[in-house]
C-alpha cells in the first residue's frame, strides 16, 4: 500500500503486506501505522499525541517523526533519522537498529536484538540496550540516569552526560 499524503485529527493506516507513506499528520489525537508482513516506510509523521508505527515482520525506515510519545517496533531492521516526542520515546528493533537523532522529553528506551548505532539520543532518561554491541554518539540524561547495555559486542565511542548516575554494561 502506498499513501502519499494523510491528514485528519486522528489517524489509522494498516496495511497487510508492506506501507509507503510520504506525509502523515494527526491534527488533534493520535497516529498509529502498521503493517503485517514487509516494510514501513514513513517520509514524515506527526502526531498531535501519540504516535504508534510498527512493522511487525519487515523493516522500520523512518525520515522525521514530532509527536507527543512515540513507540516504533520493527520485526526487521530498523532505520530511523530524526525522532522528537515531548514525552517518552521508544524503539524495539528485532533485529540491527541505526538510530539518527533521538529526543524525549520523557524516558527515552532503545532496544534492538542486533547491533545498535545512535548518532544522538537525549531524555529524562535513557536505556539502550543492543544484542550485538552498540555505537554511540552523544548520550544526554536531562534529569535522571544513562544505562548502556552492549550485550555482545561491546560499546563503542560514547560521549555521555547524565544527571545522576551512569552505567555501562
Amino acid at each position: 500500500m502506498t499513501v502519499n499524503n494523510a491528514q485528519g485529527g486522528v489517524l489509522d493506516i494498516s496495511a497487510g503486506t508492506g506501507l509507503t507513506a510520504g506525509t502523515l499528520r494527526s491534527t488533534t489525537g493520535k497516529l498509529d501505522v502498521d503493517t503485517a508482513t514487509g516494510a514501513l516506510k514513513i517520509t514524515s509523521a506527526t502526531a498531535k499525541t501519540d504516535l504508534t508505527a510498527q512493522a511487525v515482520s519487515g523493516a522500520l525506515n523512518v525520515s522525521t517523526i514530532t509527536a507527543g510519545t512515540a513507540s516504533l517496533k520493527s520485526g526487521a531492521d530498523m532505520t530511523l533519522t530524526t525522532v522528537t516526542a515531548t514525552g517518552f520515546l521508544s524503539t524495539n528493533s528485532k533485529a540491527a537498529a541505526s538510530l539518527g537523532n533521538l529526543t524525549a522529553g520523557g524516558q527515552l528506551t532503545a532496544d534492538a536484538t542486533g547491533a545498535m548505532t545512535v548518532t544522538s539520543a537525549k531524555g529524562t532518561v535513557l536505556d539502550l540496550s543492543a544484542g550485538t554491541g552498540l555505537s554511540a554518539g552523544t548520550l544526554t540524561s536531562t534529569t535522571g540516569k544513562i544505562d548502556v547495555d552492549p550485550h555482545a559486542g561491546g560499546l563503542k565511542n560514547p560521549s555521555a552526560t547524565a544527571k545522576t548516575a551512569l552505567t555501562a554494561q
